[in-house]
């Protein structure tokens, strides 16, 4: 029952013919939702402990959220991208022909 909600959730980018694809799918997806918060985290208090004792000014704080933002977003996109095909075992020539 958990796993059936588990692949429900997270079914958009899982290629459900592997339990491994479904691990990695989560661990990958909370990885770059923790990146995003965390960006958010910083811009929405740049004057946190962590932002006084690690960063030298507030332009570095803001810098350091858009940075990892971006990542965040990249990640998610990658593994929206790596799991949304089925076909995963054929290789893909540049001019998009199959091998």
């Amino acid at each position: 029952m958990l796993k059936n909600l588990i692949e429900k959730i997270a079914g958009f980018f899982v290629n459900y013919g592997s339990n491994t694809s479904l691990v990695f799918a989560i661990v990958n997806a909370l990885m770059a939702l923790s990146y995003s918060i965390l960006g958010v985290f910083l811009i929405l208090f740049p004057d946190s402990y962590f932002a006084q004792n690690f960063l030298p000014s507030k332009g570095y704080v803001y810098g350091l959220a858009v940075l990892l933002m971006v990542y965040g977003f990249y990640r998610a996109w990658r593994v929206f991208k790596k799991f949304k095909d089925d076909d995963d075992d054929e290789y893909e020539y540049y001019d998009g022909k199959k091998g």
